[in-house]
């Protein structure tokens, strides 16, 4: 499946899906995983994927394009990052993988071609 964006009106969990999908193919030994921030056992504010990877924790928020984290989001970042997490927003998975590059955490699987 093409990982590319679509129109600007998809949804946050269409991002979420293909992030997640990019993320599964390039760190095949990585712990994924999506938290969801509704039911009984939410906790507000937490990122919507965290990723364990070679020892370090890393979390995004993902947002639509022009969508911003609410002030719980910002600050749960925030003390996330104090903490030694590698955290952020993003709206696509190439904002993703610019984080990643940034972080300088290298996947070893197969970018964002195919599913």
């Amino acid at each position: 499946m093409n990982d590319m964006p679509k129109a600007h009106g998809e949804l946050e969990s269409e991002i979420q899906a293909r992030i997640l999908r990019y993320l599964r193919r390039t760190f095949p030994d990585a712990h994924i995983r999506k938290n969801h921030s509704q039911g009984r056992f939410a906790t507000g504010g937490i990122p919507d994927i965290e990723m364990i990877v070679d020892g370090r924790a890393i979390f995004f928020e993902v947002k639509r394009p022009g969508g911003r984290p609410t002030r719980l989001q910002q600050e749960t970042i925030r003390r996330l990052q104090a903490a030694g997490a590698h955290a952020g927003v993003v709206t696509s998975v190439e904002e993703t993988q610019a984080l990643l590059a940034e972080w300088g955490i290298l996947g070893t699987g197969g970018g964002v071609d195919g599913d």
